[in-house]
Parts: C-alpha cells; sequence; structure tokens
C-alpha cells in the first residue's frame, strides 16, 4: 500500500476518497474514512458517511485525540430543502450547577467544577435521527468491529502509549494499565501488535443500543460522576443533562 509521511510517522493513504458522486475525508484514519464510504455505497446521505466515519475514528485513535466523551460541530447541507443546518453538541455545565464554580485554568486534583457535560454523544444521536438514512446501531458497526477485533497498532499511537506511559498519566488509573498493557508482555502496546478494547466493545452496543439514554442517564453517566468523585447536586444534575 502506498504509504506517506505525516507528523514523523508513517500513516497508510488515503485520507480523502471519493466514488464520483461524493468524497470523505478524515484526519487521520484511513480505515475510518473507508467506514464513511461504505455508507455512501450502501446508499446512505452525506450524514451516514459523516457519522461513521467520526465514530469508526475515535475507536482506531483509542479515544487519545478524539473521545465519545468529547464535543462536535457539524455543519449540514440538505440538498432537498436547500437549506443549512448546524449541530452544536459542545461542552455544556451541568443542568443545575453554578457556572461560576468553573476553573479558569487548569487545575490538578479532583475538583468537580471543572467536569463539563459532553455533547458528542448528544449530537452525535440528535445528527442521525434527523439526517441519517441508517439507524445509529448501522452507523456504529465500523467502530464496533474493530473495537471488538482489534487493529494493528499504528506507530504514532504505539509511540503516544511509550511516552505517556507512567504513574502520572496511563497508570494512574486501574483502567489505564488495563487498556495500554499488553497482557501477552507485560509492557506498553507496541507498533504492529493486535490492539483490542473490550471495555470500549461494551459501551458501544449499550450507546448504540440505548441512544443518549444510556450515556446521559444511565451507567456511563454513574461511571463518570463516580470517577470524577464530585458529589450531589452536580453528579445527579450530569446525569440529568438531556
Amino acid at each position: 500500500m502506498e504509504r506517506m509521511t505525516l507528523n514523523r510517522f508513517e500513516r497508510p493513504k488515503p485520507l480523502a476518497v471519493s466514488n464520483g458522486k461524493g468524497l470523505v475525508a478524515g484526519t487521520t484514519e484511513p480505515f475510518a474514512v473507508h467506514s464513511g464510504m461504505d455508507a455512501l455505497r450502501k446508499g446512505g446521505t452525506a450524514m451516514d458517511a459523516c457519522l461513521a466515519t467520526a465514530l469508526a475514528e475515535i475507536t482506531l485513535a483509542t479515544g487519545s485525540y478524539v473521545s465519545y466523551a468529547g464535543v462536535t460541530q457539524i455543519l449540514y447541507y440538505e440538498k432537498s430543502s436547500t437549506r443549512v443546518f448546524s449541530i452544536n453538541g459542545g461542552w455544556n455545565t451541568p443542568l443545575h450547577g453554578d457556572p461560576s464554580q468553573i476553573p479558569k485554568v487548569h487545575t490538578t486534583g479532583n475538583n468537580g467544577a471543572s467536569v463539563l457535560v459532553p455533547g458528542f454523544i448528544a449530537g452525535v444521536v440528535d445528527a442521525a435521527q434527523k439526517f441519517a438514512k441508517f439507524p445509529l446501531k448501522t452507523l456504529f458497526e465500523p467502530a464496533l468491529f474493530f473495537a471488538e477485533n482489534g487493529f494493528k497498532m499504528s506507530a504514532g499511537l504505539a509511540n503516544s502509549i511509550k511516552l505517556y506511559y507512567n504513574n502520572i498519566t496511563l497508570l494512574r488509573t486501574a483502567q489505564g494499565r488495563s487498556i495500554f498493557t499488553n497482557p501477552e508482555t507485560g509492557k506498553p502496546y507496541a507498533y504492529q501488535e493486535l490492539f483490542k478494547q473490550p471495555e470500549l466493545t461494551v459501551f458501544i452496543k449499550n450507546v448504540s443500543t440505548s441512544g443518549k439514554d444510556y450515556f446521559y442517564n444511565g451507567t456511563w453517566a454513574d461511571e463518570i460522576t463516580k470517577h470524577a468523585q464530585i458529589s450531589d447536586p452536580v453528579g445527579e444534575a450530569i446525569q440529568h443533562i438531556i
């Protein structure tokens, strides 16, 4: 496969593909671009391609620089109505929280007030319901495949894991140690090693079937509030933000 050098690491081409009727572009993960093109080939809309690409890219990036607990901003042109829609899935403050308590700069420690509500899942679910042809479960299929079956670790991700494999970052929590340590070697995942994400597999299956309810009002909401170590009523507010 033809290769290119990007940010000092080799990545397979291409990051943009056109089938003559539409074009899909991604940031760093060609397999995610392929997921978007597959959605178009099967009759999906531009939104189907957009969401399938974004959802797969997060799994392939191991949630590092993009995350299901992040944000999304979608600008969508609907040809049938010639209208342009904007979907803002940005950060939000807890429903009953006090915005004045949010630190103006990055702080360390367990400061619950610094934890904002991520809007990515809300934005994706709303975009899929309004503009996509396929159901959310179908759009998550490529992401689920790579989480469940794994993918070979890229040079860039392997170097990042090695760089942050310490007690301050990845090894700070039991989850970090479990996810980024290869059980076969007892060492951080290295280049070309198969990387699977069983916990993420469970997460994707739940979100793809239950949507926003699981993320903002269910098990995941309980987990994030517990790990953020924030007390009521802020914890309850995050769980009922949507």
